[in-house]
């Protein structure tokens, strides 16, 4: 979904809500139903658990990557480099999981990245289990097969962003490949100034600290991130909808949320074509999208 001009012109005049964590103070984003849409916590909470110069260090000398600057995605994001440390099923026959070739073709370095980030995302577990209950129990509760570990907490693993061509500027996108009804966690590193998340449905721009977590569905939320000025490395943890559905059909969960939503998206199709017209999927997501975050507008 494009970002609107009137949400550029509101973001240019400073018009957008500026949201920053501080020391022993979670800030939440709720809808106006009081479901929360984001969560972000403080770096002090890793405080003692994991170096963070320690992780920024790692990336810095991790093995050069196929998906550098000149890919359009990696472009898109304003890195040097995008890597993926994860479970995922991309083109696999029947879905079944594998580990990602960047994980395989980095060994000894890609096992000892994950096993340096562990407690990071050990941390971050316990704050989804506690704030977003439904996303963590589908996420932890199912085995993968084959000896396969996740490779970031309950996420089925993490991007690895390498950032220290400046600026380091990310454009607007959605991640339209996560799990649909999940949410991933941002961890930004390194020594930067700038570099705030901007949430452009919610009209938030939070000012992120190196170790600060950010929590949110960022296959819903259109984000960015303002130039920054210096490293700015980050880790995102995150499930590809590919292994939700994977999972559904062999463990055969059902997700009432999906169900619901499967319901709404046929009814307003029932209108549409009474009207004249027929939506496309994007159209109905953006739609409720528009809702979602309408929602949580008004909430602040």
């Amino acid at each position: 979904m494009p970002v609107q001009e009137s949400w550029r012109q509101r973001y240019a005049a400073g018009r957008f809500a500026k949201i920053k964590a501080t020391d022993g103070q979670h800030i939440t984003l709720r809808e106006k139903d009081d479901a929360t849409i984001a969560y972000l916590v403080p770096s002090a909470g890793i405080d003692g658990l994991v170096d963070l110069n320690e992780l920024a260090r790692m990336i810095e000398e991790l093995p050069p990557v196929s998906h550098s600057r000149g890919c359009d995605g990696v472009e898109a994001r304003g890195v040097d480099d995008v890597r993926f440390y994860c479970v995922w099923n991309p083109m696999t026959p029947g879905l079944e999981p594998l580990e990602s070739c960047n994980f395989r073709r980095d060994g000894a370095s890609a096992e000892e990245f994950v096993n340096a980030a562990k407690p990071l995302w050990d941390y971050a577990d316990g704050v989804m289990k506690n704030v977003f209950a439904g996303c963590y129990r589908f996420c932890a509760q199912y085995p993968l097969p084959d000896c396969l570990q996740r490779k970031a907490g309950p996420w089925m693993g993490m991007a690895i962003n390498r950032g220290t061509i400046e600026p380091v500027c990310c454009k607007e996108h959605r991640d339209v490949l996560s799990a649909m009804y999940g949410v991933s966690c941002l961890c930004p590193l390194g020594n930067y100034e700038g570099g705030n998340v901007i949430l452009w449905e919610l009209q938030v721009e939070v000012e992120l600290r190196p170790g600060d977590l950010l929590f949110f569905p960022d296959h819903l939320i259109t984000h960015s991130n303002s130039s920054a000025v210096g490293i700015r490395h980050s880790l995102v943890a995150f499930m590809r909808q590919a292994m939700m559905i994977w999972l559904r059909k062999r463990y055969r969960y059902m997700d009432e949320r999906e169900e619901s939503g499967k319901i709404r998206r046929k009814e307003r199709r029932v209108i549409a074509k009474r009207k004249g017209g027929l939506p496309s999927f994007n159209d109905i997501k953006q739609k409720e999208t528009k809702i979602i975050m309408k929602k949580a507008s008004q909430r602040k």
